[in-house]
């Protein structure tokens, strides 16, 4: 006699199989359905509990449930007897619903969009560089259009050597890139050592896990290998060196892009014509983001042979840091010094400096155009916003907006650069910079050519002058192309919250941003489907629920690493140090400097930072960097020589040091601290 009891779900709670009926037995099995149509399968469906008659009643049960409540069910049965199936009051489905994919050890993951494959033993996921490109928990249409993308852009500079593997992962709402891959293909198929990319890149280098292995690599080169790889390398370094040629050509197409959107007539054009648009803008972002990887690989290889160089020839591995700095054309530093050399100008106004003075961030645009005498400020204010609104933290999640629409911490910053000015101005900072880095290049080139036969035949400096010419090329496309990217973002964000607003109206969505919680196939079935009460019903539910998920899987900061099948791997330790010693980290940009922590785990605590504070983070990007200028120096839990924080740190010429393991807890705010970015060491002095 067949006995249980368990629930039944219009749709699957667990969002695996997400447009199917899943009925569970309590401490057994479950399975899945069509929601409609011919069950055609024999005998029972879930071995010794329900027999397809029960199960087809079940699901046409739960699937009037969905109609009257106009959202995805679910129902409690118990069966008695074999034949008497009760069924209680049905209530929507509550469960928080995950999006994206993760591992599972032993079978293959795919997704509409993914090859099919399989978890190896030797990937190892790292949150190093990937907490600062993705801070937050990605939202299921930034996921949808950013996740395939990027991991192909990451494969495709590796070529055939990258079949198979993959390199992009969402665990737990947060995305995490293949370090073990990364680290196998460097060494293990190249025969280059990795210490040198781990210092690039940043990161937990040393960690191990339930597989008891580590991501980090070989500190030694196996020339063997690198013998070998000849043909590779020098491929590789044809099409990097090809690279800056490229950029302005793929810029002018990024500003194409944008024009196209931002002339559509947002009044008269039909969902599907935006629909249409973002698609096909969408796909332009697809292969745009496939050059930016091509350019960050570029800029971290060619920087890690740099530091090699430098510690193999010079000794002097920091003396890399000094000549990456000063470059010209970096426009995210360009763009903040451009701010502050706004506010050297309203702190040279008496009317500007006044209305700054007397009015808070969030009514200083309308201050400042109702004063006669301060309006141009207000002009130039919003001008700087036209250029370089697209900016904020977080930037590539499109569901963050962006100063131009939120303009009130940036504005906060500015108050701070005109009431509390720098005793250099950005003009003395950037020559200085230059000369230091020139200086830099001088030592460099009496070292290598010391003796006569040297000076005679320079063959290493000039082969060392290839390798910084290339690396100093490289690097404002470490930030550039990802500065022209986010402008087009913008006005693909714009859009996505028009739809979002007409079909919140319609009642399809409870609000505009809700349309950031569907994955890109539901965005295209409720536009198609719009009238439909029913998709309206399941999108509003699932949006609800995934919003629920968002909160739990916030709650807890996501482990730094995870094996191959995303377990976690053991928890990082703190920087090495005691209470007399120091801090250790990876050193960014060089200088030493003595003052008061401020320690900020979000923009807004770094916004409270006072002129001449240092400032301690875990993190830093675009949306942190207006405040540099406000620091005496910078010190990041995360991130790596090249990081977004290190490369404006060495722009504005202040000494940072990066990667200093659990920093925010072991720095109070109020702590006198000495930074060191030369030797990459905090000190706490008290």
């Amino acid at each position: 006699m067949i006995t249980g009891s368990g629930w039944a779900y219009s749709e699957d709670p667990s969002g695996e199989w997400i447009g199917w009926v899943r009925v569970v037995v309590d401490g057994g099995e479950s399975d899945v359905f069509v929601r409609r149509g011919a069950m055609r399968r024999d005998g029972p469906l879930l071995p010794g509990q329900l027999p397809p008659n029960q199960l087809q009643q079940l699901r046409d049960c739960v699937m009037e449930a969905e109609a009257e409540l106009g959202e995805p069910a679910q129902v409690r049965w118990r069966l008695e007897g074999g034949e008497t199936l009760t069924i209680e009051p049905a209530e929507p489905i509550a469960a928080p619903l995950p999006w994206g994919w993760e591992w599972m050890e032993g079978h293959g993951v795919g997704l509409p969009g993914w090859t099919r494959i399989r978890a190896r033993a030797g990937d190892k996921w790292s949150r190093a560089n990937a907490g600062e490109v993705f801070p937050g928990v990605m939202t299921p249409l930034t996921w949808s259009l950013t996740g395939a993308a990027l991991d192909r852009a990451f494969r495709t500079p590796w070529g055939k050597l990258s079949q198979g593997r993959r390199f992009v992962g969402l665990f737990g709402g947060y995305v995490y890139f293949n370090m073990g891959v990364i680290l196998e293909l460097l060494s293990g198929r190249l025969g280059m050592r990795t210490s040198d990319f781990l210092l690039a890149v940043g990161g937990p280098e040393e960690q191990q896990g339930a597989e008891g292995g580590s991501v980090a690599g070989s500190d030694r080169p196996n020339y063997r290998l690198l013998l070998s790889s000849l043909p590779f390398l020098t491929w590789r370094a044809a099409v990097q060196r090809w690279l800056p040629h490229r950029w302005p050509e793929q810029r002018r197409r990024a500003l194409r892009q944008r024009r196209e959107l931002q002339e559509i007539d947002v009044e008269g054009a039909s969902d599907r014509e935006i629909m249409r648009a973002l698609i096909a803008s969408g796909e332009f972002s697809s292969d745009f983001v496939e050059f930016l990887m091509q350019c960050q690989t570029a800029a971290f290889g060619q920087v890690q042979f740099l530091l090699w160089l430098s510690e193999s020839w010079l000794g002097d591995r920091s003396l890399a840091l000094r000549l990456l700095q000063g470059l010209p054309n970096v426009l995210t530093a360009q763009s903040n010094l451009e701010l502050w050399r706004l506010a050297e100008r309203a702190a040279g106004d008496a009317s500007a400096a006044g209305v700054v003075a007397e009015t808070p961030a969030e009514g200083l645009l309308g201050a400042l155009a109702a004063d006669s005498e301060a309006s141009w400020l207000a002009d130039e204010l919003m001008a700087f916003l036209d250029t370089h609104g697209h900016r904020t933290t977080a930037e590539l999640e499109l569901s963050t907006p962006r100063w131009v629409e939120e303009p009130g911490p940036l504005l906060a910053t500015f108050r701070d650069y005109v009431l509390h000015p720098r005793q250099s101005s950005p003009a003395k900072l950037h020559e200085r910079q230059v000369g230091d880095r020139q200086a830099a290049e001088g030592e460099a080139r009496r070292a290598l050519t010391a003796n006569l036969l040297e000076y005679v035949l320079p063959a290493r400096w000039l082969f060392y002058l290839l390798v910084l010419r290339d690396a100093q090329a490289l690097q404002p496309l470490r930030e550039n192309p990802k500065y022209a990217l986010m402008q087009l973002s913008l006005e693909q964000r714009r859009l996505y919250l028009l739809l979002g607003e007409r079909w919140a109206r319609r009642g399809a969505l409870e609000r505009a941003e809700d349309v950031f919680w569907l994955l890109g196939d539901e965005v295209l079935t409720l536009m198609r489907r719009l009238d439909d009460r029913s998709v309206q019903g399941r999108m509003r539910s699932r949006v609800r629920r995934r919003r629920k998920q968002q909160e739990i899987w916030e709650s807890e900061a996501p482990p730094p690493l995870r094996d191959y099948a995303g377990v976690p791997l053991g928890a990082v330790q703190p920087a090495a140090g005691s209470e007399s010693g120091p801090l250790r980290g990876i050193a960014a940009s060089a200088g030493k400097v003595r003052g008061r922590a401020r320690v900020a785990t979000s923009p807004a605590e770094g916004r409270e930072l006072v002129a001449g504070e240092i400032l301690v983070a875990r993190f830093t990007d675009p949306g942190w960097t207006p405040i540099f200028p406000l620091a005496a120096a910078v010190v990041t839990e995360i991130g790596g020589m090249l990081s977004h924080g290190a490369v404006v740190a060495r722009e504005y010429g202040l000494p940072a040091v990066v990667n200093v393991r659990g920093v925010t807890t072991q720095v109070r705010t109020g702590d006198l601290i000495e930074v060191d970015g030369s030797k990459g060491e905090v000190v706490v002095v008290g």
